[in-house]
């Protein structure tokens, strides 16, 4: 019986970002929609810096997160939001934390783990 690209490509997954002392960002991003070619995307785009770009990338994967403003309201999630109130640096992060999470681990011939 054939697989369905979604079913092989998973499904939503949810990752915990640490962010300064004792804060943590918790996502849940697309599986399916984070791809080798979007992870080489997102890598050019980190390394020159243009956040515009880097905010519209994230805003392809992130389903979720858990940021609220200074009232403590639940701020939306989009491109836009991410692009008007999140640094580059913090979208650096998020991206980097996406692309460790998606190395697949490989035995090596002596019996420890290694991460890609």
């Amino acid at each position: 019986m054939p697989i369905k690209l979604k079913k092989l490509n998973g499904g939503d997954k949810s990752l915990a970002i640490p962010f300064g002392e004792g804060e943590t960002l918790n996502v849940v991003y697309s599986r399916a929609d984070y791809t080798p070619k979007l992870e080489a995307e997102m890598e050019e785009v980190r390394r020159s810096r243009p956040g515009h770009s880097l905010a519209l990338m994230l805003g392809k994967v992130l389903r979720s997160w858990d940021v609220v403003d200074d009232d403590g309201s639940p701020v939306p999630l989009s491109a836009q939001t991410l692009d008007e109130l999140l640094s580059i640096e913090a979208q650096a992060k998020i991206v980097e934390a996406l692309a460790e999470d998606q190395r697949p681990n490989a035995t090596a011939s002596d019996g420890s783990d290694d991460t890609f």
